[in-house]
C-alpha cells in the first residue's frame, strides 16, 4: 500500500514537472493579468523573449510592456474585457522589449471567472507576428508604389484623388 502511494506521488510530481516545463518553455508568451493590470504570472519563455526574468515582471503593471503609441488603446480593450465580462477576445498590438525594440504580437485573451475569495483574471497568450506584419506592410507598399521610382502608382494616385474629391464635396 505504501509502495503504491509512493509511486502515485512520484507520478504526480513528474506530471506536474512536465506541465510546468511545457508552460515555461512553450514558444509563446503566456501572461495572467489581474483586473488592476498587474502581472500575476508569466512563463519563462515570454519573459526572456521580452528581455526580462519572470520574477521581474510579476507584480508590475502589464502596461509597461506595451508600445507607448498603442498603450492607451490596448489598456482600454483589456479593461473592457474585465468590465463587460467578455470571455474571449483577440487582437494584434505592439509590445516593447527591454532593449527598446518593438514586437508585433497576436494576443488571445480569455477571462477566467472570479471564484470564491478570488477575483477574475485575464489569461493572455501572445504570439510574435512581427515577420508577417513586416511582409504585409511591404506587400501593401509594393501594391501602391512604383518599384523603380518609389512614387505612388496610378491606381493609388487615383484612389487618393477620389478620397480628396469626396471630402471636398462634404
Amino acid at each position: 500500500d505504501i509502495t503504491a502511494r509512493s509511486r502515485a506521488e512520484r507520478a504526480l510530481r513528474e506530471s506536474e514537472q512536465r506541465l510546468q516545463d511545457l508552460y515555461d518553455n512553450a514558444p509563446d508568451m503566456y501572461f495572467t493579468i489581474a483586473g488592476d493590470g498587474s502581472v500575476l504570472s508569466v512563463n519563462k519563455f515570454g519573459a526572456e523573449y521580452l528581455g526580462y526574468r519572470a520574477e521581474e515582471l510579476v507584480g508590475r503593471e502589464y502596461w509597461h510592456l506595451i508600445d507607448p503609441d498603442v498603450r492607451a488603446r490596448v489598456r482600454e480593450q483589456i479593461q473592457t474585457i474585465f468590465a463587460h465580462n467578455k470571455h474571449e477576445s483577440e487582437f494584434e498590438f505592439r509590445k516593447r522589449r527591454r532593449d527598446g525594440s518593438v514586437v508585433w504580437v497576436h494576443g488571445r485573451f480569455r477571462l477566467a471567472a472570479a471564484r470564491i475569495n478570488s477575483r477574475a483574471e485575464l489569461r493572455l497568450i501572445c504570439r510574435d507576428v512581427t515577420h508577417a506584419r513586416v511582409l504585409a506592410e511591404k506587400l501593401s507598399h509594393q501594391a501602391s508604389h512604383d518599384a523603380l521610382t518609389g512614387l505612388v502608382n496610378r491606381r493609388e494616385f487615383e484612389s487618393r484623388l477620389k478620397r480628396v474629391l469626396e471630402t471636398t464635396k462634404s
